[in-house]
């Protein structure tokens, strides 16, 4: 048999072996799975709360929040209303470090990303201004009403679902290309793409804000929605492309288009945006 028909059986074997090996080394500690993330939902409740799965530290008071993954990695993020400024995670201390910047931001820089998903939770009284780098955003979770959210370098998914409270969002995606999005039951989105791509299944807004600047913008028109805006407002820069469905329903339009950018929507709602 030749060495590289070797080197491939090897190989499969090990793919094989591994969520084997995964399942072994959990049941082994005495935790399944659900165990786990009952346990997980436990710890997390609070800073305060003791911890067995989880690790973290307590963080100056801060204007803004950075995490940042030293390459892709896939988070499932938790926004914890409390007295105290904190974090906990999946990871161990030494693969986070935290740095505070003069300007009132603090960093935490997640270390030795992994394929399985990085639990994060955040402690502080409230929340205003988010950025992750490097991260698939797969769950969201939190209690306000309204967030600004700076995502870099996404390379697919994005969820905010399931936050009954969270009405109005501000949302600016650099060199990122995202095709999984759920935006959930916002009623306000003001969305920023920088050297960006999204695209999303029709949806209705009170009011949907886009400012583009060399980007792509798609609005599928396949789940029988005709996406309804109260106030559409479009802001284009440079080489972009603005697609809506063809039924697309717009009470008050405003904006300016760049000379190259491509908007296909109907006919009637260019003429306030052709200047």
């Amino acid at each position: 048999m030749k060495l590289s028909n070797k080197l491939l059986i090897i190989l499969g074997i090990v793919i094989f072996m591994l969520p084997l090996g995964i399942v072994v080394a959990v049941n082994s500690g005495g935790v399944n799975k659900n165990e786990y993330i009952h346990s997980l939902e436990e710890e997390s409740k609070s800073f305060a709360a003791e911890t067995k799965h989880l690790s973290g530290n307590a963080l100056k008071a801060y204007k803004s929040i950075t995490i940042k993954s030293e390459g892709p990695q896939d988070l499932i993020l938790h926004l914890v209303q409390d007295s105290h400024y904190g974090f906990k995670s999946t990871y161990a201390l030494p693969d986070v470090e935290v740095v505070d910047a003069a300007n009132g931001e603090t960093i935490l820089h997640f270390k030795n990303p992994s394929w399985q998903s990085a639990y994060v939770y955040l402690y502080a009284p409230d929340f205003e201004h988010i950025s992750l780098e490097n991260f698939n955003l797969s769950k969201l979770s939190t209690r306000e009403d309204s967030l600004k959210l700076d995502v870099i370098n996404s390379p697919w998914s994005f969820n905010v679902a399931d936050n009954e409270s969270l009405k109005s969002m501000d949302i600016t995606l650099q060199g990122s290309k995202i095709e999984n999005v759920n935006f959930g039951e916002l009623e306000q989105l003001n969305l920023s793409l920088i050297n960006s791509e999204i695209k999303m299944e029709s949806k209705s807004y009170k009011k949907l804000a886009l400012n583009l600047n060399n980007a792509k913008f798609v609005m599928e028109g396949e789940n029988n929605v005709n996406p309804t805006f109260n106030q559409l407002s479009v802001l284009s820069q440079g080489q972009s492309y603005i697609n809506f469905p063809k039924k697309t329903i717009v009470q008050n339009i405003d904006g300016k288009l760049s000379d190259s950018t491509i908007m296909v929507v109907p006919a009637f709602l260019l003429k306030n945006l052709i200047k």
